[in-house]
């Protein structure tokens, strides 16, 4: 198994760090005294750029409007992802731990029978 980051995926997650620095982290003070309704067209600003960049949906095949990344590349755009605390991100990005990760972390036999 190659353990080597791609150059696409250095790529992408260099796209999402610049787009974190630059337009996600400065939003993070004003996220603590704003309404999630006050915020909601900056949240739409934010989604717009990241669907013009081509960042949307990361896990979600192309045809479906997504990037088509695999569970490994995934990780890495999570990994960059998770640099902001906010939840516009999982918004903004359309990003959501895809149900293969969740079924691994949430489903093991205690838990095997309680929904996700």
């Amino acid at each position: 198994m190659d353990f080597e980051v791609s150059d696409k995926i250095k790529v992408i997650t260099g796209m999402i760090d610049e787009f974190l620095d630059k337009e996600i982290i400065p939003l993070e003070p004003e996220f603590l005294t704003k309404t999630f309704r006050e915020m909601l067209p900056v949240i739409e600003e934010k989604r717009s750029m990241v669907k013009k960049m081509e960042l949307w949906a990361p896990n979600h095949p192309k045809e479906y409007g997504g990037m088509g990344l695999n569970l490994m590349e995934h990780a890495f755009v999570s990994e960059s992802l998770g640099r902001s605390p906010l939840v516009i991100l999982p918004s903004a990005a359309k990003h959501r731990m895809p149900a293969t990760s969740r079924s691994s972390i949430f489903t093991g036999p205690p838990n095997r029978n309680r929904p996700i």
